[in-house]
């Protein structure tokens, strides 16, 4: 096998004479056609029957043909295509001062290429009111990002104005000092777009998507009133790239549709990652502001007694009690599996015990605890007996067999619906149930709320260290929503204590 060499005539290099020179293959890429034709041209070859020469496979030139000794994939640069020959090319040779001058001259090009792509610095406009960028002619349809540094004297009002905002994509970065303040005028929503770009082009761009009430409570669980008070509740920007209500809009989509975050980042055109930081931040955020779950006074909870309560033996009940277990997907460490193993869900979940009002608000909750606790020890151990006052009455199911506490203040704990003593109803037990049909059917109305937010589904676990707040907020928006009954006015209610 013979050794490699270079293809230049009179050019007798080869690995073995000169290990420091590379040797090169003639370009062979589909897009290289016109390279590869200069460096056909400037080896400048013949066949022995006079035809033009085409290299070979094996053709290579070596690197003393090139300036500088290298070869370069830049088209201008200088070693480019071969230009170094021996003298029976009666080429002019390049000394090595010209090799430089060559190189230098690139580089000076190069420089001017870079300069000319970068944006012209901004000029001292430090006497000036108002920042004008300057804007072509004709508006493009390309996308466009404009980032700003306002270096302004704390207590000054800056506005930042875009109006090339008809039919691109902008988005805007500003950086603020932190005692600056920021008025936004002009069209809201401009990270995510125009308001009219779902009307060209269709599809979801977040919150200028959603127009009515009907699809906001379809996406996000709750109403205009409710989604504007958990706004007014994020008072900083949670993210520098969407607006808080976009923010917001992605943390309702996940507590109601249960979708997954990277479902969330195509829906928002955001990293799965950053859906589910903007998530906890979000969470973190409304469960430090939401108030706690109020224990409302029996007197109160009596005024607005529902119809299906009234003159039954249950119409002094101040709370209805249930114990709700959530599955869970299966913990990493095996101490977390055996505390959250339920045998009733045959699988691992978290279980917490609410406390409802007659009238169908939330006004108690307890921490979360494994799925291996039981209804009686969670409520003899998260706080519950301690809230009620001699005379409550309480309502539960038969999950509750043997509740013993000695904090139970003389309160009396009822079960329903009423357990049967024989195969066979008695009349009384007959009548208990169509007593207590109508109360049951509330309560699971009721419980049906908080279930209707599908991340409680399955919790990921991701989330498990935050199942406490998801939880208290899942109960605030119950709360926040409309009444299940008619609410008795207090006039109704002493008309009926007259009668």
């Amino acid at each position: 096998m013979s050794e490699r060499s270079c293809c230049v005539v009179g050019c007798k290099t080869t690995k073995t004479r000169n290990p420091t020179v590379t040797l090169h293959s003639f370009p062979g890429k589909p897009y290289e056609k016109d390279r590869r034709q200069k460096w056909i041209t400037a080896v400048n070859r013949l066949n022995a029957d006079g035809s033009p020469w085409q290299p070979s496979r094996h053709s290579e030139v070596c690197s003393l043909h090139f300036v500088g000794g290298k070869v370069s994939n830049i088209q201008n640069h200088p070693a480019y295509i071969p230009s170094i020959f021996p003298k029976n090319y009666r080429k002019p040779q390049l000394t090595i001062g010209q090799e430089q001058r060559q190189i230098s001259r690139f580089n000076r090009w190069l420089k001017r290429k870079s300069s000319k792509a970068a944006p012209p610095p901004a000029e001292d406009q430090s006497s000036s009111d108002d920042l004008q960028l300057p804007v072509d002619e004709e508006p493009t349809s390309a996308s466009c990002a404009v980032q700003v540094y306002l270096g302004k004297s704390p207590g000054d009002c800056l506005q930042l104005v875009c109006d090339r905002i008809s039919d691109t994509c902008v988005a805007i970065q500003c950086e603020l000092p932190q005692t600056l303040r920021f008025q936004p005028i002009g069209r809201a929503d401009v990270s995510c777009g125009p308001s009219n770009l779902s009307e060209i082009c269709g599809g979801f761009y977040g919150q200028t998507s959603v127009k009515d009430e009907r699809e906001l409570r379809s996406l996000c669980g709750v109403g205009r009133e409710a989604f504007d008070y958990f706004s007014s509740l994020l008072t900083s920007p949670i993210s520098v790239s969407l607006t808080n209500d976009h923010v917001l809009l992605l943390f309702f989509m996940k507590l109601k549709l249960g979708i997954s975050f990277t479902a969330l980042g195509v829906l928002l055109n955001i990293h799965q990652t950053t859906a589910f930081n903007l998530f906890v931040a979000t969470l973190e955020v409304l469960a430090s502001r939401t108030a706690e779950i109020v224990w409302p006074d029996k007197f109160a909870v009596k005024k607005v007694l529902p119809a299906c309560f009234r003159g039954t033996k249950y119409e002094d009940a101040r709370v209805i009690i249930n114990c709700m277990a959530i599955p869970a997907e299966q913990p990493k460490h095996i101490e977390d599996r055996i505390s959250m193993y339920s045998n009733c869900k045959n699988g691992y979940a978290y279980k917490f015990l609410i406390g409802m009002t007659p009238l169908g608000t939330i006004s108690f909750k307890s921490r979360v605890y494994g799925g291996r606790s039981s209804d009686a020890y969670i409520v003899d151990n998260c706080g519950f007996m301690q809230m009620l006052e001699p005379g409550d009455v309480v309502l539960a199911d038969q999950e509750f067999p043997r509740i013993q506490s000695s904090h139970t203040n003389g309160a009396t704990i009822l079960v329903i619906p009423p357990v049967l003593t024989s195969g066979r109803p008695t009349d009384d037990e007959l009548a208990g149930t169509e007593e207590i049909s109508p109360i049951g059917i509330h309560v699971e109305r009721c419980v049906g709320r908080i279930k209707m937010f599908r991340l409680l589904d399955k919790i990921p676990r991701c989330l498990f260290s935050h199942i406490d707040d998801i939880v208290h907020i899942c109960c605030v928006l119950v709360n926040h929503m409309n009444p299940l009954v008619k609410v008795p006015t207090i006039e109704e209610d002493d008309d009926d204590d007259g009668i």
